[in-house]
């Protein structure tokens, strides 16, 4: 059960929410149980929707919708759409077969779990209509959903789902127009204020404004200067749906009550928390996720584009900072090509060229396996000598994040201390 409403703002009400806070969809890093048990805490609960088909997503908001305690109340879906065509990067990707032993993608890291028996399979890139990237006016030309967009869409509305959130790109002005006329927000996620403008142009009910601290693929603006400067970006602008101003919600780096007090104080009505959610006992991430985010320090993540051709924010291992440092001349030499670097290795790998000068992946295994020995493994894949190597996604306030706990104590914690905070800050006004 939720606890008491102490923070009222234009998102509690868009949603009649108790508090501005929204999970962050992460996919098999959060998956449906946390994002149920967010929304039953008061905030509202996203699934990431990366890689999912419509069998799939069914069965995610079904499994969230069977563990929420008021079958009504409201969830979000996040997909992820970047640009394909135009002025996309023509990345390509290894086709590897799904019978081939010891095979994933780094897709398999951002997508729910196949299910039993069902090996992870690469998926080839399909051809959908051309969207912004999210941190860059070029991304990768890979569609997540395989052609199955509307579909995806169909679902989403069929499900009484509250929140569209579209990652990387905008989605098609038809589908925006469809989503809202079913009621439904839709919210855009922008790692940099130029990509506001074709939000707006679009509709867009909220914009996300995710700073450069933030896990996974981000941009390089601060949370401090991006936020402020998307507040100023929408004045004036509507909501089709709810008549009212479009709001923002800040991320990157949000993990207590202390930031998400300053978050509303720089104009955000919301916070999106990612991180700090990864550390709940309702996560779906695996064991290693968890524990790369509780023992991370300042210096331990990176943004680097070796996993996907565009920055992505990870757990730093010995196998990227050898692209970073030794290799940097060959990533960026197969990113221009459009190539994505640990693909190379991979297809190296698969293909029993392990032996190489930079055999990559496999000149690592023995080293990262011997850290894992004692390590208890919650995937399928935990004998794969790839699995050594897979991108844990964490923002920079992994640092500080080291405490598991259930999801309703961190959202009444974020409150608790916002609450203090904001008191706190009131009391610095001098009395005239």
């Amino acid at each position: 059960m939720a606890s008491p409403q102490q923070i009222r703002t234009p998102i509690t009400e868009l949603f009649k929410i108790q508090h501005p806070i929204l999970l962050a969809g992460m996919n098999v890093a959060a998956g449906p149980k946390l994002a149920a048990a967010v929304t039953n805490a008061g905030g509202l609960g996203v699934i990431g929707g990366v890689g999912y088909t419509p069998d799939m997503l069914r069965e995610q908001i079904s499994e969230l919708k069977e563990s929420l305690t008021d079958k009504k109340a409201p969830f979000g879906v996040d997909l992820l759409l970047p640009q394909v065509g135009g002025n996309a990067r023509k990345t390509k990707y290894v086709n590897v077969s799904s019978s081939t032993p010891g095979c994933f993608h780094v897709l398999s890291v951002l997508r729910p779990a196949d299910p039993p028996n069902r090996r992870r399979t690469p998926r080839a890139a399909q051809s959908t209509p051309t969207y912004f990237g999210h941190d860059d006016d070029i991304a990768d030309n890979y569609d997540y959903t395989k052609g199955k967009l509307n579909e995806l869409v169909d679902i989403v509305i069929e499900s009484g789902a509250k929140l569209f959130v579209s990652a990387v790109g905008v989605p098609p002005r038809h589908v925006v127009e469809k989503l809202q006329k079913a009621g439904i927000l839709y919210m855009n996620m922008v790692g940099h204020v130029k990509h506001v403008k074709k939000c707006l142009e679009l509709g867009v009910d909220i914009i996300c404004a995710q700073g450069g601290e933030g896990g996974g693929h981000t941009g390089d603006i601060p949370t401090t200067v991006l936020i402020p400067a998307v507040v100023d970006a929408v004045k004036g602008h509507k909501s089709p749906v709810s008549g009212g101003p479009v709001q923002v919600v800040a991320a990157g780096g949000i993990h207590n009550g202390q930031l998400l007090a300053s978050a509303l104080m720089m104009g955000a009505s919301g916070v999106w928390v990612g991180t700090r959610f990864i550390l709940t006992d309702e996560a779906s991430a695996p064991k290693a996720h968890k524990d790369a985010v509780r023992t991370a320090g300042h210096d331990d993540n990176v943004r680097t584009i070796i996993f996907t051709g565009r920055p992505m924010r990870v757990r730093k291992n010995p196998y990227i900072e050898d692209w970073e440092t030794n290799r940097r001349q060959e990533m960026q030499e197969l990113v221009a090509k459009g190539t994505i670097p640990y693909e190379v290795d991979l297809e190296k790998y698969m293909g029993g060229e392990a032996g190489g000068e930079h055999s990559g992946v496999e000149s690592y295994s023995s080293g990262a396996a011997s850290a894992d020995d004692n390590a208890e493994n919650d995937d399928d894949d935990g004998d794969d000598p790839l699995e050594q190597f897979r991108p844990y996604l964490m923002g920079k306030c992994a640092a500080v994040v080291n405490e598991q706990k259930p999801a309703k104590a961190v959202i009444d914690e974020f409150v608790n201390d916002a609450v203090f905070w904001i008191k706190k800050g009131n009391q610095m006004i001098a009395k005239l």
